[in-house]
């Protein structure tokens, strides 16, 4: 996924015809903690290219990324929350109509303790 974020940054909206297939893969991987945040850096590179065209993977998406910020403490990397706090915030408008599950989240995560 390194490789492809790379190559995504280069070609930006160019990998368009590309998306589905390659997010089987993201989808197919997704369960693996350590690729984690090499998906969740496609994920920003994909979402700085495509903008608003990114709109239609965002439903799959939302709940995969709430998943891991609702990891009890012990078992989630805080390199990995960065990164998917990073992700929700590069959806921008996008994410609006999942704001009511996004929310909860989020606070639940700053309440945790350090």
């Amino acid at each position: 996924f390194q490789q492809l974020s790379i190559f995504v940054a280069i070609v930006k909206q160019h990998i368009r015809p590309y998306l589905p297939q390659i997010f089987e893969l993201v989808h197919e991987f997704w369960s693996q903690p350590a690729l984690q945040p090499q998906i969740l850096t496609f994920i920003e590179e994909i979402t700085i290219a495509l903008k608003d065209e990114f709109k239609a993977f965002i439903p799959d998406l939302v709940p995969k990324l709430l998943g891991i910020l609702n990891l009890s403490f012990g078992r989630r990397s805080p390199i990995t929350c960065l990164k998917v706090l990073r992700v929700l915030g590069l959806f921008d408008a996008n994410l609006e109509p999942y704001l009511h599950i996004t929310i909860p989240s989020v606070v639940r995560l700053a309440e945790q303790p350090d």
